[in-house]
């Protein structure tokens, strides 16, 4: 019986623990707060090889550390993505994924610095990429919707 009430505790500890972690830390640090609209920016190659300038529009959320939301791509046929991260002081680490999509394809990650005023991000994104079918990466900014 110790052994089963072990491990739901520990299933259920670390949740429970992120969310009045990431409740207290909304209230009380000095922690960037990145929700809300933004608009990114970033270069990828076409099927052609050249690089185009793609434009997501994204609704993110934040509790605490924890950072999710949604993007659309503003450029194409409307490619929705889901994006989880955390915060680590003033940089944003996560993933994203297409919506939809099961395989390697629209994968990928990203790491931004969050700027002393909340109303931008830059740094690197990688995602494999549906049309060449390899690993690309991209410098990519993000900016405040007002």
């Amino acid at each position: 019986m110790a052994f089963v009430l072990g491990v739901v505790a520990s299933v259920v500890a670390q949740p429970l623990w992120n969310v009045v972690s990431g409740v207290a830390e909304s209230w009380f640090s000095d922690l960037p707060r990145v929700s809300g609209n933004w608009t990114a920016s970033y270069q990828e190659p076409n099927a052609k090889g050249a690089m185009d300038t793609s434009v997501e529009t994204m609704a993110l959320r934040q509790l605490g550390r924890l950072v999710w939301g949604t993007a659309v791509r503003s450029d194409s046929d409307g490619d929705k993505f889901s994006y989880s991260g955390r915060l680590k002081r003033n940089v944003l680490v996560g993933t994203f994924q297409a919506k939809g999509e099961h395989s390697a394809v629209g994968r990928g990650a990203f790491q931004v610095i969050v700027s002393d005023d909340d109303e931008s991000m830059h740094g690197w994104t990688i995602w494999k990429d549906l049309d060449t079918k390899a690993i690309e990466a991209s410098k990519i900014e993000l900016r405040r919707n007002t």
